[in-house]
């Protein structure tokens, strides 16, 4: 079963293809096994502590906004109004490290909202870890941060895939998958685009993100050209 979406006042609800939720039967869970499928490459990033603060990064966006997703649409990208700022949760990092809040997360940054038993998940997942790659600046300051949320997955199967694939960048575990709801989001992938003072300027969730397009929605919602 999907979760339900939220009716958005105003905004045209566009039926797109993804995962689903969580796992329910035997062929979902053969995705987590092949996910872990390969040798490990590596343990999972650590969050750090404090979090680095990425190029670009303003003021803190005033408490007491719409909680993120209350004025998105399911379906390819949806800009958000200024007061949005993402739910106030505090998960567990998937590496070493201490739990972060999400609120607490320095924008700009974009956020991958991801399971082990995904298909498109676990496609677009290299063009999140270019994007990474590619926010790295010669002064050590991050153009802008990327950050995984495991959604509805064990730590152990998100683990296996962090480590057979190499993923560079941290990612924290949000099991009953709090955040996609507060995103009125049904399924599976769901990208997250928060400004440099912290509120959420857009949010996608589709297909499978290609680099290319990962950067056209980076410079659409952040104004950043890498």
């Amino acid at each position: 079963m999907l979760a339900p979406v939220a009716a958005v006042a105003s905004l045209a609800v566009v039926s797109l293809t993804g995962c689903g939720v969580a796992p329910e039967n035997a062929a979902d869970a053969r995705l987590q096994q092949q996910a872990a499928a390969t040798a490990p490459i590596g343990d999972p990033a650590a969050c750090p502590s404090p979090m680095p603060t990425p190029v670009g990064h303003t003021a803190r966006a005033a408490a007491g906004g719409d909680p993120a997703g209350s004025a998105g649409s399911e379906g390819a990208s949806a800009s958000l109004s200024e007061s949005t700022v993402l739910p106030d949760l505090t998960l567990e990092c998937l590496g070493t490290g201490p739990a972060v809040s999400l609120p607490e997360i320095p924008g700009p940054a974009v956020l991958t909202v991801w399971a082990s038993w995904c298909g498109p998940c676990r496609q677009e997942m290299p063009a999140f870890e270019r994007l990474a790659e590619a926010s790295e600046s010669e002064s050590g300051a991050p153009v802008l941060s990327v950050w995984g949320v495991v959604s509805e997955d064990s730590a152990e199967a998100a683990e296996q895939f962090v480590t057979t694939t190499g993923v560079g960048f941290p990612s924290v575990v949000d099991p009953d998958g709090a955040l996609r709801k507060s995103l009125a989001r049904p399924g599976l992938p769901v990208t997250v685009f928060v400004a440099g003072d912290g509120s959420v300027a857009g949010v996608y969730s589709g297909p499978a993100l290609s680099y290319d397009q990962l950067l056209a929605l980076v410079s659409e919602h952040l104004e950043v050209d890498l």
